[in-house]
């Protein structure tokens, strides 16, 4: 029968182990949460596999789904953003907007080139907004 005084010593001895190993846990961490997070997925991506060699940003896509055809990648983005308003009837050709709306406020009317300069200083590096578009096309196909 193991007396009190041992297992006070083991409990002891075993919160002091448990605390010196929690130390060296967090000291190995705490490295990791300082180091560039950007860099150490450059490193992921590389060791894996994954990164892209080329310096094209839809070389890897056009050969993932197209073998390398950009032609017939193009098509393909046309046809899907047709696809999207299929379901929508057209407008008639002599649809015009409502008599009531001859005048629209300054505030309302967005210029196309604050729109293309705000794309331009996208962060291609940020997550992608609900619609999924990547950040890297809104920046390099906004002119």
């Amino acid at each position: 029968m193991v007396s009190t005084c041992a297992t006070s010593r083991f409990g002891t001895r075993f919160q002091r182990l448990t605390k010196q190993l929690r130390r060296k846990l967090y000291a190995r961490k705490k490295s990791l949460r300082n180091s560039d997070s950007r860099k150490w997925w450059q490193s992921v991506k590389q060791i894996t596999g994954t990164q892209a060699k080329s310096s094209q940003p839809l070389t890897g896509l056009a050969n993932h789904v197209c073998d390398g055809n950009w032609q017939t990648l193009a098509s393909q983005v046309n046809t899907f953003f047709q696809q999207v308003a299929a379901d929508l009837r057209p407008l008639a050709d002599d649809a015009a907007p409502p008599p009531e709306v001859d005048f629209i406020p300054a505030e309302f009317i967005i210029d196309q080139a604050d729109v293309e300069g705000r794309l331009s200083k996208i962060n291609v590096h940020k997550a992608p907004g609900p619609d999924g578009i990547p950040n890297w096309v809104l920046r390099d196909f906004c002119l």
